[in-house]
């Protein structure tokens, strides 16, 4: 039984998207002055455009498919130039008590958008099919952008719409424009607690709402480009940790509404979203991420439509009926596709095959262990032991699709059918992706600690 060791890199390609033909559904807005700051600004625009500007290809596979034209049904938002309402001064949303009941109009119906992103990641497959139904392979997210009136701050709802986040699938982010913080709500609809501003990157990759502080930035915009007949606006952020480069267009229906959005996607950056950063009635489309030891992530708004009937319920802040769970996060599933995808995708056998026994002898006597060194283990022989010895989660990728998460020092065993199957590693931000290779029989695969960042 060899010990397979995946100390050695592989130094991944981060492809980049250029955005396909979206719904463009309403004329361009112009920004208010009553615009007030959510956070310290640290930043320095500059005018000059970037040298590495460019559009990348595509990436492998699952082209997605978008409305051909943007026409609205009846009901729908009218374009307009400015906010109908003042932007709100936020405060704090408090974080280590329950609540108070949230004073949206229960069964009422608001205006705004709903739209659909995705985060792509390199060397692996966007999607599969599993009994004859496409499952998504990548983190996919549904959004509902409610837009501002007399009576209600602009909200946001985000939506975790498929399995392989930390954090089961149908798991939400609620916020809203006039307070400083989030909600995560459990796939219950009723489960909640409070986060504060700088948890998102570790919460995501991690499963821990650790508040990490904002960096300061340097951001520079850069030149406009055209897509599907808009203007879309880039701009570079630079902090200690890498450049993002994000692409927004001008909405004038979601005037504060599309800076929430905005918000969240730097705060997975340790950027904090301020007013110059996140401009009222910009809408995100893209954000592309270099770190600066190397890897990246991107992440891309697959399309938006405008809808006059958003349930105002599922926007309240805490949930209606709410249970508060203070220190806790939804339970995961630590398998990250349907078990029916173990079989057709993944060469693995399914938890109910036969499977061949265990050997009952023990070894013979061996030379003392190393420091440091684990034991050889007596597998089966369709048997392969998963372990992770990095001091950070670890997505085990099979077959180019995400298996399964790995938490430090945690080891899982699953069984082969006899098929080489292809193994990776990474984590969720993109940092690294270790060495890939071929699983062809029984043993232990142990993901190491990685020497150097990835390249890509």
């Amino acid at each position: 039984m060899a010990l397979l060791s995946t100390s050695r890199l592989l130094r991944p390609r981060l492809v980049y998207l250029a955005l396909p033909a979206l719904c463009w559904a309403c004329e361009s807005g112009q920004r208010s002055d009553n615009s007030v700051k959510r956070g310290e600004t640290g930043t320095a625009l500059l005018d000059e455009p970037s040298p590495n500007a460019s559009i990348l290809p595509e990436p492998l596979g699952d082209k997605p498919r978008f409305p051909e034209n943007g026409s609205l049904s009846a009901g729908a938002l009218s374009s307009t130039a400015t906010p109908i309402v003042p932007r709100p001064e936020p405060i704090p949303m408090p974080s280590r008590e329950p609540l108070s009941e949230d004073t949206l109009l229960r069964g009422a119906h608001g205006a705004g958008y709903r739209a659909h992103g995705r985060f792509v990641w390199s060397l692996s497959q966007p999607h599969l099919v599993v009994d004859g139904a496409k499952v998504q392979a990548w983190p996919q997210l549904t959004f509902e952008l409610l837009r501002e009136t007399p009576e209600q701050a602009a909200r946001l709802r985000i939506v975790l719409s498929s399995g392989v986040f930390s954090l089961p699938e149908g798991t939400e982010l609620r916020l809203r424009a006039d307070r400083i913080g989030a909600v995560i709500v459990w796939p219950d609809g009723r489960s909640y607690r409070p986060l504060l501003p700088g948890t998102l990157p570790t919460l995501l990759s991690e499963r821990r709402v650790d508040r990490l502080p904002f960096l300061p930035v340097t951001a520079r915009e850069l030149e406009p480009i055209v897509k599907a007949g808009r203007s879309v606006a880039r701009r570079e952020i630079e902090t200690v940790l890498g450049t993002a480069e994000m692409e927004t267009t001008a909405l004038g229906d979601l005037a504060y509404a599309a800076p929430l959005l905005c918000e969240v996607l730097l705060g997975m950056v340790r950027v904090s979203g301020t007013e110059e950063l996140c401009p009222e009635g910009q809408l995100p489309l893209r954000l592309a991420v270099r770190w600066r030891d190397g890897g990246g992530f991107l992440f891309e708004l697959l399309g938006y439509v405008q809808e006059p009937r958003l349930e105002l319920d599922q926007q309240r802040i805490p949930p209606w009926l709410p249970i508060y769970k203070p220190g806790e996060l939804p339970p995961r599933d630590s398998h990250l596709l349907p078990t029916q995808a173990w079989v057709e995708a993944l060469g693995l056998k399914a938890p109910g095959d036969p499977q061949l026994p265990r050997p009952t002898l023990q070894a013979p006597a061996a030379a003392p262990l190393k420091p440091g060194q684990p034991p050889q283990e007596l597998l089966a022989p369709d048997e392969v032991l998963l372990r992770n010895s990095t001091d950070q989660p670890l997505i085990v990728m099979l077959n180019r699709y995400p298996f399964s998460w790995l938490d430090p020092g945690e080891q899982r065993s699953v069984r082969v059918q006899g098929t080489a199957i292809g193994y990776s590693a990474r984590d969720f931000w993109g940092h690294f992706q270790l060495d890939q290779g071929t699983l062809a029989g029984s043993g232990s695969l142990t993901f190491a600690q990685p020497e150097q960042a990835a390249e890509f």
